[in-house]
């Protein structure tokens, strides 16, 4: 039985522009999670750590960067306790001699060709441990995965791959390796660590039980809500069985909808939302997602609420799904012989002529940014 630790998808050095204002500190969180791979792997007790594609960002990332990803594999390697094996993804792919692939500490099994080749083959106590991996460069190999054979050495043979499974509903296309679910379950292997996916999927989720994704380290859009971190997986006798290990950057954690409806203001809004969190997470360490719906009796600023939250917990996501349209409040207003009424009145006429939803967001934004400076002037 071997343990492994499987990573993927970190991104270093990603501008994390969904996090808007808070894009610098989450490129930190990232950082941080990374860094605690060592100590991670020393708690674990693990034989071998996989890293499965898109270690940075961009094929040319910043030198400090770099220099993180060099000290963290020196420390994962630990000059030969533990074995340590690398693909670039799509990202990261390596493209020249002056990729940082090419100056990963001595010892770390970075594999570069876009061709399956033999494996490359590593004693953990008494397993003979076999990894094949690929560099996928569709401009020199469009199918790597016909090239692959079994070597019929003893030991456990692992394949290590960037790519995305088709028959997933996630798949958004893209410009990795597609790999069909049909071509997973062929592949003659005890086991296949894959990256691309930022969401884990464990084995009993994919063809042929034998797989799984590890998902991004550390959240880097801001859908990526639930768990992330690292797959610990071990393997012998036969078995796969794989856990996620959370990495320590803080967690996005998605709430239930906030009804708010009897709201009265927007510091309001934020003071409930603000205590439902710190009743659900203790931990003070996660990332709120919430969802506010209802219609409130006032045009609510979601950028205020999001600030509130924002400077409560760290960072904040807000969704704002509540309806000021339908509040008996804007009926009224739009009754009214003044300069509000009629704002109101032209509001409710470009809410009726909207012919699709996009349309109808855009014209229920403006009116209540409208009404809000009239509140204010």
């Amino acid at each position: 039985m071997i343990r492994i630790l499987q990573v993927s998808d970190v991104h270093l050095g990603a501008p994390l522009r969904g996090f808007g204002g808070h894009a610098a500190a989450r490129g930190n969180d990232v950082r941080e999670a990374f860094r605690g791979l060592p100590e991670m792997a020393d708690r674990l007790e693990i034989d071998v750590v996989l890293l499965a594609g898109d270690l940075f960002d961009s094929p040319s990332p910043d030198a400090a960067d770099v220099d993180i990803a060099r000290e963290v594999l020196r420390d994962l390697y630990k000059g030969g306790a533990r074995a340590v094996f690398a693909i670039p993804g799509n990202h990261d792919r390596c493209g020249s001699q002056a990729s940082p692939w090419h100056s990963m500490p001595n010892g770390v099994q970075v594999i570069l060709e876009p061709r399956f080749g033999p494996p490359r083959t590593v004693d953990v106590g008494d397993t003979r441990l076999h990894v094949y991996g690929v560099a996928f460069d569709p401009a020199i190999e469009p199918d790597p995965l016909a090239g692959y054979s079994r070597s019929s050495a003893e030991g456990l043979h692992v394949v290590l791959l960037h790519a995305g499974l088709l028959d997933n509903p996630d798949w958004k296309g893209g410009h990795g390796l597609r790999l069909p679910g049909s071509a997973l379950e062929a592949l003659d292997a005890d086991y296949v660590a894959l990256g691309d996916y930022h969401g884990c999927r464990m084995p009993g989720e994919m063809p042929g039980g034998r797989s799984c994704y590890s998902g991004s380290l550390a959240a880097v859009r801001v859908g990526e809500t639930g768990i992330h971190g690292a797959m610990v997986v071990e393997l012998g006798n036969g078995t796969v069985t794989a856990r996620l290990e959370p990495s320590r950057a803080p967690q996005l954690v998605e709430f239930e909808p906030i009804d708010v409806s009897n709201a009265g203001s927007d510091l309001e809004v934020a003071d409930r939302v603000g205590a439902l969190v710190e009743r659900s997470d203790r931990s003070g360490k996660a990332y709120p997602v919430i969802r506010i719906v209802g219609e409130p009796a006032f045009p609510l600023d979601a950028s205020r609420v999001t600030d509130s939250l924002g400077a409560r917990f760290g960072f904040a996501v807000v969704s704002d799904e509540t309806r000021f349209i339908d509040s008996d409040r804007l009926q009224a207003l739009a009754m009214e012989p003044s300069v509000v009424g009629h704002v109101a009145r032209l509001g409710l006429h470009g809410l009726e002529e909207a012919k699709t939803d996009v349309e109808r967001q855009v014209a229920e934004r403006a009116l209540r940014i409208a009404l809000r400076a009239l509140e204010e002037a």
